[in-house]
């Protein structure tokens, strides 16, 4: 990470340092020891484990993470869970268990942050700089056998399009009534126009990956400078692999650009020894992305917590029955001139 100070304040504007006391951290630790699991996606999953690893030698304690197998469409890292023994592409992950959260579940006294935990009075620089170890002993000698010293892109883009919009968080199920939730993506997921923008800025070779490669090549079909990491791969290999390779070929390119408020992201932050950009850091709207930024989010909480909306509701029905009435008193009151 050449541009350190710079990722620390693109992190610091998409909140993803959590701040935890020392004693928050103390709790979790029973008999010596210290649990930790996440059931979503890859990304978010790893970065627990380098949490989970990381905090384990500051309090000296040992760890278990627990890795969910389950591999159904309405498993919460559906497709990248089709492989179940992660093992088999990351042998360097230790003190791993599995289990199947469709039919078990893990004591409520686990690590489950995916965010870079920071304890008070520790320097974010440094707090990234042991993370990075850790991601990077995680990775070595990984299966994806991609040559370091082989890099030929001075740019790589890592795009999350398709699979999540704006407001939507991944559904894969065929029951979209039950199944459908929402999250607030944007920081994750960036309009088209933001890689198309980048895309013009730069005039060497790009290597890309995505988590939908079919909505991608339709947005870059008016590029020629671009290589995709799917054509890299051969089509027999299966999804988990497929994640692994994107984002370690993205994390070897000189300037990566990728979402760092995205478990894939960190994780190709963290692996890089180059530059890492957000796409608004790379276009230098920073200022004005996070204005927005604030504004949506704010209104996004008004009509999904139950609690506001109803205010909301409440509000907005009795304003137009006030309405109504003083309208009608108005007219009511109103001379002719007839």
């Amino acid at each position: 990470m050449q541009n350190i100070k710079k990722i620390i304040s693109s992190l610091d504007n998409h909140k993803m340092f959590k701040l935890i006391e020392a004693k928050s951290i103390k709790k979790l630790i029973k008999n010596h020891r210290i649990i930790g699991y996440r059931n979503d996606g890859i990304g978010s999953r790893l970065m627990t484990y380098v949490n989970l690893v990381r905090l384990s030698k500051k309090f000296n304690c040992k760890f278990i993470f627990y890795w969910d197998t389950r591999s159904d469409k309405n498993s919460p890292s559906y497709p990248h869970s089709l492989s179940t023994n992660i093992n088999n592409y990351l042998p360097n992950l230790k003190n791993i268990k599995f289990y199947n959260s469709k039919n078990s579940k893990i004591n409520n006294f686990s690590l489950q942050e995916w965010k870079i935990i920071v304890c008070k009075g520790e320097k974010k620089q440094r707090v990234l700089k042991e993370c990075s170890e850790i991601a990077n002993k995680i990775f070595k000698n990984n299966s994806s056998k991609i040559k370091k010293n082989n890099i030929i892109y001075k740019y790589g883009l890592h795009l999350r399009l398709g699979d999540i919009n704006a407001f939507t968080r991944r559904n894969y199920s065929k029951n979209k009534l039950i199944s459908h939730r929402e999250n607030f993506n944007l920081g994750k997921w960036y309009p088209s126009n933001f890689w198309i923008e980048i895309c013009k800025k730069i005039d060497s070779k790009i290597l890309v990956a995505s988590s939908d490669y079919r909505e991608t090549t339709k947005i870059f079909k008016n590029f020629n400078n671009i290589k995709y990491c799917n054509k890299l791969v051969h089509k027999k290999e299966n999804e988990t692999y497929k994640f692994i390779f994107d984002i370690v070929s993205i994390s070897q390119t000189k300037n990566a650009i990728c979402s760092l408020a995205s478990g894939s992201g960190l994780i190709i932050c963290l692996l890089s020894k180059n530059n890492v950009f957000t796409p608004e850091a790379f276009l230098k709207i920073e200022n004005i992305f996070f204005d927005f930024y604030e504004i949506i989010l704010i209104n996004y909480y008004k009509v999904n917590t139950m609690k506001s909306l109803i205010r909301h509701n409440i509000r907005y029905f009795l304003s137009k029955v006030f309405d109504f009435k003083l309208d009608f008193l108005s007219e009511l009151f109103k001379r002719s001139n007839n």
